[in-house]
């Protein structure tokens, strides 16, 4: 089993992810329609209530039109 990511780590990730959605213009819905992630994960997320997986991360980059690489 994977260790967790700290909750405070993904409490920043969190602000950041809704930092990045709210300058791209973007509602939780608007991004959930361009990621296929359900609204609730990402609210979970921007939270910092879930873990993403690495699946996640690239729709997040994706949805938010950034390189994943």
């Amino acid at each position: 089993m994977a260790p967790s990511v700290p909750k405070r780590v993904l409490k920043a990730f969190g602000t950041v992810l809704r930092d990045r959605r709210k300058t791209a213009g973007q509602t939780q819905a608007k991004l959930s329609d361009r990621t296929l992630l359900s609204r609730a994960t990402i609210s979970d997320l921007e939270a910092g209530r879930q873990e993403p997986c690495l699946g996640t991360l690239l729709r997040l980059g994706r949805g938010l039109e950034e390189s994943a690489g």
